[in-house]
């Protein structure tokens, strides 16, 4: 074990997430390490699920930062081995947004968010995009479709299938494979919203590949591999009644990270689903944690954010 903990904890668990922050918090202050076990300690006693487990247990996520309780994201800073993640969870859908104004950067956008009052808590890049800045693929923004879906194949993370789509808008959100879309987005094209609810507050962006389906790991990821790359990523947790997410998880990371890594993080929070969003172009605005951004000009960005006049 390459960490010392004077604390154990089990994320997810029994406890509420505002509790175990607490708990790290407190444990900062006295100055004793917190690390948190990856994964469902339950698997161990499912023989069947034992082999999809096991290394996940055996590897301990260190917390080295955490939002303090009351802030209005919650947010780890997590590593295990070489991989440092910072982690936010975004529990009402309705503050986050998708822009693709093409070549703007994320302190533009932060800027112009404030400009109408918003208070912004996070931005960062929303997806793959051309030499243009114009999406590679499906985005909408608030209803609009700018860009259709991208069924075709090509070289490149996107064309990695299964890719997928992040979806999200007031009532709750999803992260699907294309295995899951192929078809479903065939008739929402650029400017129209022909057999498809394509609302206000609606918005999507399609990326690839996808990290998680239904728990399982990206079938090309290859857990072996030296590929490293800084990378980003947004998955989805806690179905509601309609079947969409109630939790957004978007996590970015500090070392250059395998997909595999990725797809590990996104486990250790329990999230069903999750869509890499890029490499080393990855960019998140998130002043609580210190991070800066520089004038990396992006095409689709998202945003975090409580807005007066929506």
């Amino acid at each position: 074990m390459p960490y010392s903990c004077t604390i154990d904890l089990t994320w997810p668990n029994s406890e509420t997430t505002p509790s175990i922050l607490q708990r790290i918090v407190q444990a900062r202050r006295e100055g004793q390490t917190a690390c948190v076990t990856v994964g469902d300690r339950a698997c161990l006693s499912d023989e069947p699920r034992q082999p999809d487990c096991l290394d996940r247990l055996a590897t301990p996520l260190t917390v080295r930062r955490a939002s303090q309780p009351g802030d209005a994201l919650r947010a780890l800073r997590v590593a295990w081995g070489t991989a440092e993640f910072d982690v936010v969870e975004v529990k009402d859908t309705r503050t986050i947004k998708l822009f693709s104004d093409g070549a703007r950067t994320l302190p533009e956008l932060r800027r112009d968010l404030e400009k109408r009052r918003c208070t912004v808590h996070l931005t960062m890049n929303a997806g793959m995009f051309e030499p243009s800045y114009a999406p590679v693929g499906l985005l909408v923004t608030n209803g609009e479709v700018l860009r259709s879906i991208n069924e075709g194949d090509g070289e490149g993370n996107f064309y990695m299938k299964p890719n997928g789509v992040f979806s999200v808008s007031h009532s709750g959100a999803r992260v699907e494979s294309s295995f899951e879309t192929h078809g479903r987005y065939a008739n929402l094209r650029s400017g129209t919203s022909n057999d498809f609810d394509v609302r206000e507050g609606w918005n999507a962006t399609q990326s690839g590949p996808s990290v998680l389906m239904a728990g399982r790991e990206h079938p090309a990821f290859d857990p072996q591999s030296n590929h490293r790359a800084i990378r980003n990523a947004v998955g989805v947790r806690e179905r509601n009644d309609n079947g969409e997410a109630a939790r957004v998880l978007f996590a970015t990371s500090n070392t250059k990270v395998t997909f595999h890594e990725l797809a590990q993080l996104f486990s250790a929070f329990d999230c069903a689903d999750a869509l890499y969003l890029d490499g080393n172009v990855s960019r998140m605005d998130f002043p609580p944690f210190g991070r800066t951004v520089d004038d990396q000009k992006l095409g689709p960005i998202l945003a975090v954010a409580e807005c007066p006049d929506e």
